[in-house]
């Protein structure tokens, strides 16, 4: 679901980052990613650390 997030949102998805997002088992992670990719101006916004 993030992944089809971030297409509709027009972020583009390099294939390091789909593998990653693949790959990804954390749940809370991939929750936190999530909510970013909702307004993130920029792929890199998403995945920034806090």
């Amino acid at each position: 679901m993030l992944l089809r997030i971030l297409r509709r949102r027009g972020l583009d998805v390099s294939p390091t980052t789909e593998a990653r997002l693949l790959a990804t088992t954390d749940t809370a992670l991939l929750e936190r990613w999530a909510d970013r990719a909702l307004d993130a101006a920029s792929i890199e916004a998403v995945f920034a650390e806090p």
